[in-house]
């Protein structure tokens, strides 16, 4: 397996992500809250009422469960993953598909099918970018191992970081680029409109029964998170902008975790650069993959997240109906070259 010992690599790691506009793809995630009907709090990962039996439905419905450990965290099927949030947030990452109506009928087949499930189970589904009754002490927590790393982390480097983790959903779309040139003029727009698009899909204006005096409180908690990692970077509005100053970005972010043999490394406050230098204090003398990069720029929470694709993740999560417009908003301004210019003029 190749090393990384020099940035360059990095930055070609995101030229590879180029894509013919024939072979532009829309991807959509959302996230959703899961609570008991009888009593409205929270579900438990085991238990009568659970993720687990939940999971256990859906693998009858062709679903293949992956483990972690012992524990199963995530479904796959046909290039769809559903996953669990810190706080077991349900999440459904769709495939990439070719318009706006592929990705809705994603949608609508998926929810069908979940609401069907958690019906039996006495399960509701909420989408709000934030979690309006339950208390952060009452969260049910997702067992991943990742997730212990950040919850340890997250309160050094910010106020409101283990409520971000636990009580925040949000809706994502994945958006691809032609080259650098077209990455530039892409991630200025997201950048330049982020607040717009916040404003538009804002759908959080409770916390523990009572108004917080928000319309996205999501977007509040995220402010005051990690400043490190979240927000919207300058250099995305610059004329500096590219994918060398993305990577010179992303080597700066502190680290959380490496992963070898399956088993989670804490390196969290180190550097990318760090283990270049092979200079990890838990991981001495080694040089990172591409796979160890994937996995240190999936912790990067930016407005906008480069990865071999554009990630935007201003949105809070929303109603089933609402879904579809968060996809159509982003692709129709992107995804048309006038609609693109125009925006930027």
């Amino acid at each position: 397996m190749q090393h990384i010992d020099n940035k360059q690599q990095l930055i070609e790691y995101f030229l590879k992500g180029s894509k013919t506009k024939d072979n532009w793809k829309i991807g959509t995630e959302h996230e959703k809250f899961l609570f008991d009907l009888k009593n409205k709090n929270p579900i438990p990962y085991d238990g009568d009422v659970s993720i687990l039996k939940i999971f256990s439905e859906l693998i009858k419905n062709n679903w293949t469960p992956i483990k972690e450990g012992k524990n199963i965290l995530v479904l796959v099927k046909d290039k769809k993953n559903i996953t669990l949030e810190p706080g077991l947030q349900f999440e459904l990452s769709g495939d990439a598909v070719q318009n706006i109506h592929q990705t809705c009928n994603e949608i609508n087949s998926y929810l069908k099918e979940l609401k069907i499930v958690c019906a039996k189970l006495g399960i509701g589904l909420l989408g709000n970018g934030f979690a309006p009754i339950v208390k952060l002490s009452d969260v049910f927590k997702s067992p991943k191992k990742r997730y212990e790393i950040m919850r340890k982390y997250m309160p050094s480097v910010g106020l409101n970081g283990l409520d971000m983790m636990h009580r925040t959903c949000a809706t994502q779309v994945n958006l691809d680029y032609l080259n650098e040139t077209d990455y530039k003029k892409k991630s200025k727009l997201i950048a330049a409109i982020t607040p717009v698009a916040v404003s538009l899909f804002s759908n959080s204006p409770f916390k523990e029964k009572e108004l917080n005096g928000y319309l996205s409180y999501r977007t509040h908690i995220w402010q005051n998170t990690d400043k490190n990692r979240s927000g919207i970077p300058e250099f995305f509005l610059q004329d500096e902008n590219s994918f060398e100053r993305y990577v010179d970005f992303a080597l700066k972010v502190p680290m959380y975790f490496i992963i070898k043999d399956d088993e989670y490394i804490d390196c969290a406050g180190e550097s990318f650069n760090d283990f270049i230098s092979g200079k990890l204090k838990n991981y001495p003398n080694k040089r990172p993959t591409i796979q160890d990069w994937e996995n240190h720029i999936s912790t990067i929470f930016t407005e906008l997240r480069l990865k071999k694709y554009l990630e935007i993740r201003s949105a809070d999560s929303c109603s089933s109906a609402g879904i579809c417009s968060i996809p159509a908003f982003w692709t129709g301004l992107l995804y048309d070259e006038d609609s693109l210019n125009q925006a930027l003029e």
